[in-house]
């Protein structure tokens, strides 16, 4: 089991516990008359903090009757765009999972674009900000507004790996250097909450109690806090009777390859249609009774799958740079008289722009034979088709035109392929084009 440990430098409650705190210390600023801002991504959590905040406002109306005087702001109007989609999500859910949404589904109206003149005037209100990064966009803009004032709020959540400007500001108490970052004085109080692709050291012993895995491998930033999140881990699994005691627990080498010895041995079979195709091998691993891997190509796993095989084909055109002749016009030894001289020298310069701008024509079938023999001496193992003025190696095509011009199709199983055939068509118009030049 591989999972993310680089936010689990703290043994947590439980998800409840902490959106209880988050909604009391926002309580605490907006009676104190303070302002919040919350900057996160457009998508994703920022989806799971407003549904947590608009039904703790729903529970303050129903038991007061009175709806709550803090209004909650978005930045962009675009980031409310994907909860107008949760409709048709619902659609693919079980009759329970669908009447949870409805009963838990919030009010998007109460959500209203940020009129930025709010800012410098008094009274309390919530604003999502974007990005996550407090160092860019509407985000720096909102918190060196608020940073200075005590009573106000930051609430990080996203964005918050060591070296960034948000873990600076998080984890140093003094926030001289954040300050110095964002260039302006932070003074006001900072809350983090732990996203939801976050995890703590709690969460991972949950998760290796259910997956009961061989293995856990963890991935990391800083070593203090690998060192940290094992030796909790380890000291959990060994009271869960669940957990293999063998279980091994260690983090991901940074610096090159991670060795993970396998569980089991598992056997596997190889199709022998894999043995008959020359070309690189590409198929698929399908699983069989009694703990077996079988090793087919993809037609053939398609087919024993009862799938339809999807078929991806490219297209591709490639022309050759014009390069002037090597020729040097031989000029008249005929002597001339000045008015003359002038009148001829004009158009001899117009005579030499024209030929300038005209490119050679290649001979088309000329240029066709000669990839013809080149495919013919470089790919021996592949039969050769010619279709009116077409190569056909497999699914490749390649043809020539006059305008020193290289077209190809091709399928993606045989990409490599392709790949072959393209550089010696190159090679072969640029030879073909420099004879022709020379004569």
């Amino acid at each position: 089991m591989i999972t993310r440990s680089s936010f689990a430098v703290t043994v947590s409650e439980t998800q409840t516990a902490m959106e209880r705190e988050l909604v009391k210390v926002i309580l605490e600023c907006i009676a104190s008359n303070g302002k919040v801002v919350i900057p996160v991504y457009r998508l994703g959590y920022f989806h799971e903090l407003i549904t947590i905040l608009l039904e703790h406002w729903q529970q303050i109306k129903d038991a007061s009757g009175k709806a709550a005087k803090c209004p909650i702001y978005l930045s962009d109007a675009a980031m409310e765009y994907p909860s107008r989609f949760l409709p048709v999500l619902f659609r693919t859910c079980t009759p329970t999972v669908q009447n949870l949404l409805r009963a838990k589904n919030p009010n998007a109206a109460d959500l209203q674009v940020f009129d930025w003149k709010r800012l410098q005037q008094p009274g309390p209100f919530v604003l999502f900000t974007g990005p996550a990064n407090i160092s860019q966009g509407d985000s720096l803009r909102a918190i060196k507004a608020v940073a200075s004032d005590p009573k106000n709020l930051i609430v990080l959540s996203e964005y918050c790996t060591p070296g960034t400007v948000n873990y600076l500001l998080y984890a140093d108490p003094e926030r001289k250097r954040v300050s110095k970052r964002l260039g302006v004085n932070v003074e006001c109080g900072v809350h983090y909450q732990p996203c939801g692709d976050e995890v703590d050291t709690k969460s991972i012993v949950q998760l290796v109690s259910r997956v009961a895995p061989r293995q856990v491998i963890l991935d990391y930033t800083v070593p203090d806090d690998l060192e940290f999140v094992k030796t909790h881990v380890q000291n959990h699994l060994k009271m869960d009777p669940a957990v293999d005691a063998s279980v091994v627990v260690k983090g991901i080498n940074p610096a090159g390859r991670t060795p993970i010895e396998p569980a089991r041995d598992i056997p596997l079979r190889i199709h022998k249609a894999m043995f008959n195709n020359p070309s690189d091998v590409q198929g698929m691993l399908i699983a069989e009774p009694k703990r077996k891997l079988m090793l087919v190509s993809s037609g053939n796993g398609a087919r024993r799958l009862r799938k339809k095989k999807h078929s991806l084909f490219f297209s591709y055109s490639w022309k050759k740079p014009f390069e002037p002749s090597p020729r040097v016009k031989k000029k008249s030894s005929r002597p001339a008289s000045a008015l003359s001289f002038l009148l001829s020298a004009a158009v001899e310069s117009d005579d030499e722009e024209d030929e300038s701008e005209q490119q050679p024509q290649a001979d088309a079938d000329q240029l066709l034979k000669a990839l013809e023999s080149s495919l013919t001496k470089w790919i021996l193992d592949l039969p050769m088709e010619k279709i009116d003025r077409w190569l056909k190696l497999r699914t490749v095509g390649v043809s020539v035109s006059a305008e020193w011009e290289v077209h190809m199709e091709w399928s993606y199983d045989d990409e490599a392929l392709a790949g072959r055939v393209l550089g010696i068509a190159k090679q072969v118009v640029h030879a073909e084009y420099k004879k022709q030049l020379a004569q």
